[in-house]
């Protein structure tokens, strides 16, 4: 995770922190989520999504890859905070992704 950094931020080894962390390739805008089960739709928290953001799925287990496979999942919406995943309405219970955000306007949080 990045420093969160405010628009009014004036120390130079603040900024200096959070610009390295960025160019290592870490970011505030992923994470991970399990589908909830027995269920048609999972909403995901994700600060930094907006209606227009990209948002991109990673299976993470078997049950994962298999719900990929099947065609039967996909973002369904996205909102300012968070986005929702529509997928299999079933019990299995381990079905985990890594997800990123990119882009998008969040001029109006």
């Amino acid at each position: 995770m990045v420093v969160a950094l405010s628009l009014k931020e004036k120390k130079a080894d603040v900024v200096n922190q959070a610009v390295r962390e960025l160019q290592q390739g870490r970011d505030n805008a992923c994470g991970q989520v399990t589908l909830m089960i027995s269920v048609a739709t999972t909403t995901v928290p994700a600060p930094t999504c907006a209606p227009n953001s990209h948002v991109f799925l990673m299976p993470l287990t078997k049950d994962a890859s298999t719900e990929w496979a099947s065609t039967n999942i996909y973002i369904s919406a996205k909102n300012y905070g968070s986005f929702v995943i529509t997928h299999s309405n079933n019990a299995v219970a381990d079905r985990t992704f890594d997800w990123t955000v990119r882009g998008g306007n969040l001029a109006t949080i």
